[in-house]
């Protein structure tokens, strides 16, 4: 996978994990009161997902470093990027910009 694809990839999945566990969990622990309590776990239910479409995908961001080969700790590692969501992907891209530059 090319590298424009590659994050475009994973900007959508951190999209769109964030949007679903938010509207899936968030807003039903907002209406429904007797799920208000799960209301602190949507950043774990968020990297569970994430994980598993980080997985699924085979995704590895740590590929887009020279002579990094796609590895499980590496799926782990993006999973756990996806699970923070777009704007903290948006961060870590931009760091390692700056390292490869």
């Amino acid at each position: 996978m090319d590298t424009l694809s590659l994050i475009t990839l994973v900007f959508a999945l951190a999209w769109l994990v964030e949007a679903a566990v938010e509207y899936l969990v968030g807003y039903l622990a907002d209406v429904v009161p007797a799920l208000y309590p799960l209301k602190p776990f949507l950043p774990y239910v968020a990297l569970a997902i994430a994980e598993f479409v980080a997985f699924y995908y085979q995704v590895d961001l740590l590929t887009l470093i020279p002579g990094v080969a796609l590895s499980p700790v590496g799926i782990a590692l993006t999973g756990f990027l996806v699970s923070r969501g777009a704007g903290f992907v948006n961060d870590f891209l931009s760091f390692l910009s700056e390292k490869l530059a």
